[in-house]
């Protein structure tokens, strides 16, 4: 078993690691030495038919960041990095990997069973940055959720031209040079440089954490307003809401996603959310109609305990389309009732609205919780 360790200096500030950690698990106290990145090398998928013949794994440690590898130079050293690498669990308590859940852990877990080996995946949090970017479709917008995809939006341009695929006949070559005595370099090499490459760039492709978890990065967020007009589809003016939150992090790139009268835009530190404002008359819906009167000439709803002010010749009991109150004015959209009383047009409507006015966009906590509404609900 050949094992590599150096020290490296990823794309990322373990600040920004720690504030990924609040944002994951924000009832806890871990640290960034909590965190173990990792991925491994296989030959194939099958895990009854092929084996896992390297492991590489991050690790921050002394104000360091430091990458390592256990690689089996011949296919019977492959019980040696299992049990390497499940010692090494022992000591974190949270991994962070690409797919992990998918192949990584069953593979190990096959692979241990088959072997006779004790690895356990049980007792430690997981962090699948693939199940973060895939919940956060909406705002990437990739074709394939590919780890290299994914790094190239984030900005990481890896300079290894394999996948993982490709490495199985280099591994093969290798071992078969190995065994005669053959240089085997240049194998090597392309080995753990692809891996090398995985692991080294899982700190900061982390950072696609905050793309899933945007509603929960608000709470640490400040927030100001605007009212402006602008243009609907058909050129009429229209009364528009900006919230723009100052981020406490950057973004790793710039994206936006727009759903009804909703529009996100992210740059830098900069979150924006464009809301189109309804203007006129809408309705609000009591739900108890059974206790209202409904006074046709009025077009509206009236309390029983005050419908002895109303001649008897002008009321008849309300029916649920017919209990409401009319109002005229600015309202916003909401996704859900977040803002009481809610208006809507129809009483079948799934968008409901609530008046606009100027306390409730300087009310931060109110507007912080309107904000995460819409956000969880559109993406």
């Amino acid at each position: 078993m050949k094992v590599i360790h150096k020290v490296f200096e990823p794309a990322i500030l373990p600040e920004d690691i720690h504030f990924l950690l609040q944002l994951a698990f924000p009832d806890t106290n871990y640290t960034i030495s909590d965190l173990l990145f990792w991925d491994i090398e296989t030959t194939g998928f099958s895990a009854k038919n092929n084996i896992c013949y390297l492991i590489g794994f991050v690790y921050y440690k002394q104000n360091k960041w430091n990458y390592c590898q256990f690689f089996a130079e011949l296919p019977e050293e492959e019980p040696d990095i299992i049990n390497h690498f499940s010692s090494l669990l022992k000591q974190y308590k949270i991994i962070v990997h690409f797919n992990g859940d998918g192949f990584d852990i069953p593979f190990l877990n096959t692979r241990s069973q088959l072997l006779k080996l004790d690895i356990d995946f049980s007792s430690i949090l997981h962090m699948d940055l693939y199940q973060y970017a895939k919940k956060a479709h909406k705002l990437l917008k990739l074709e394939q959720y590919k780890q290299k995809n994914i790094e190239r939006f984030i900005g990481i341009n890896r300079t290894d031209r394999f996948e993982g695929g490709d490495l199985i006949d280099v591994y093969h070559i290798f071992v078969q040079k190995k065994r005669l005595n053959k240089e085997t370099q240049q194998e090597l090499s392309a080995l753990l440089f692809h891996n090398q490459e995985d692991i080294c760039a899982l700190p900061p492709l982390s950072t696609i954490v905050r793309y899933s978890l945007l509603p929960e990065i608000i709470a640490f967020s400040t927030l100001g307003y605007s009212l402006n007009d602008t243009k609907d589809f058909a050129g009429h003016i229209v009364k528009e809401l900006t919230f723009t939150a100052s981020l406490p992090s950057c973004m790793p790139a710039a994206t936006s996603y727009g759903k009804g009268p909703f529009y996100i835009k992210l740059y830098d530190h900069i979150l924006k959310l464009r809301v189109k404002l309804h203007q006129g008359e809408l309705r609000h819906f009591y739900k108890n109609y059974k206790d209202y009167y409904y006074l046709p000439s009025e077009d509206m709803a009236i309390h029983k305990s005050v419908s002895f002010y109303v001649d008897k010749n002008y009321r008849i009991q309300a029916k649920a389309s017919t209990c409401y109150l009319r109002k005229k004015g600015l309202f916003v959209p909401q996704t859900r009732d977040v803002i009481l009383p809610e208006f809507i047009e129809n009483i079948s409507d799934k968008t409901s609205f609530f008046e606009f006015t100027t306390s409730f966009c300087e009310n931060e906590e109110q507007a912080k919780n309107y904000i995460k509404t819409i956000i969880k609900d559109i993406l």
